[in-house]
């Protein structure tokens, strides 16, 4: 089955129109054009974007995460709008913007989420090889086949990425950061011609024909790419993991909480003691009286006749008492209550009429 001009439109667009109604030209015979001064500014930006992409993307993990969930949504929803839309350009690229960032917002802030879609640039960038490849040899006519190469190796790259993670991220940004330095390199070459094949091999449309220029940008691609892995393998990414800085950051946080309840927990054993003793001042200050009175009533009870009769004749003076005081608790005691503390009775001598019990 071969591809006719009522299957497809555009099939003989290139042929019926002269190279000064598209940007390139036909014959291959210059390379000078006049740019576009916004695309222009664009693509140099991007190029710088792809060089940290191939060299430090491992490096740069967060911002990766979010500038793969950025450029694959942007991407896929602008061309939506441009096919299904009828809006202004400028009105589809601000929504394709807008949808962008929150994508690479999810993509950042969820891991597993910007692994995954990691992996399936990593499988969309493969099956743009194996197209580009096929067609070398084989004429798509089924336009299923490369939804199916592009699913396939979406999933599977984007599974190995869950699993294997630093590598697969090495040889995505690697791969990533060649796809962009090519496309701009295309840009100022020829025009996104290479760029423009590269697509139409996923709609199965012709392509206006390739120069031999157009292959040495492609091969610009593996190049970088390789270069790209080497470097963050050796370099770059040597000696670091994304997932020992997010343990870092996290045991810092759980380091800093224990040493803030330590610091807690010292406090209080520092002012336990101290407290203990002035609330056992104010209990024996509230209950002297009490405890006298119950101790005396102990010993009249135990005391023989005889000696009632002697301690009620007899009288011996009181010793001096033993009672041990700590004057600088009490006072802090004392300010603490704010006022006196009452006079305390010592329940290691109790006087019973004249005599002297200890």
């Amino acid at each position: 089955m071969s591809i006719t001009d009522a299957d497809y439109p555009l099939v003989s667009w290139y042929t019926e129109h002269p190279p000064t109604e598209y940007p390139y030209n036909k014959d291959c015979s210059d390379v000078t054009y006049e740019y576009d001064l916004a695309t222009a500014v664009i693509c140099g930006v991007c190029f710088v974007f792809g060089i940290v992409f191939v060299f430090f993307g491992y490096r740069c993990f967060k911002a990766v995460m979010f500038l793969v969930g950025f450029m694959l949504a942007t991407g896929v929803v602008y061309l939506i709008c441009m096919d299904a839309s009828s809006l202004d350009p400028t009105v589809n690229a601000c929504i394709a913007l807008g949808i962008g960032i929150l994508c690479g917002v999810l993509t950042m802030i969820v891991e597993v989420v910007g692994l995954f879609m990691t992996g399936v640039h990593m499988g969309l960038l493969v099956t743009v090889g194996v197209l580009v490849v096929m067609e070398q040899f084989y004429s798509l006519e089924q336009p299923f086949i490369p939804i199916v190469i592009l699913l396939g190796l979406a999933a599977v790259f984007a599974l190995l990425t869950l699993k294997f993670q630093k590598e697969c991220v090495i040889a995505a940004t690697s791969l990533i950061g060649g796809a962009i330095v090519t496309a701009c390199a295309d840009y100022y070459l020829e025009v996104f011609r290479m760029v423009q094949y590269i697509y139409d091999r996923f709609r199965l449309r012709p392509s206006a024909p390739l120069c031999w220029y157009s292959w040495l940008v492609f091969g610009i691609w593996p190049m970088v790419a390789f270069f790209g892995v080497l470097i963050q393998f050796m370099i770059t990414a040597k000696d670091y993991n994304h997932k020992d800085a997010s343990n870092t950051k996290k045991g810092r946080r759980v380091e800093l909480s224990k040493i803030r309840q330590k610091q807690r927990e010292n406090r209080e054993v520092a002012e336990e003691p101290g407290q203990k003793y002035c609330d056992l001042i104010r209990a024996r200050s509230r209950h002297a009286d009490i405890v006298t009175q119950s101790y005396l009533q102990s010993i009249q009870t135990h005391l023989s006749p005889e000696m009632q009769r002697i301690a009620s004749l007899q009288h011996i003076p009181q010793e001096p008492s033993l009672q041990v005081t700590q004057p600088t608790l009490e006072e802090e005691c004392d300010v603490e209550e704010g006022g006196k503390t009452p006079p305390q009775t010592d329940i290691s001598e109790v006087k019973v009429g004249g005599i002297t019990e200890v």
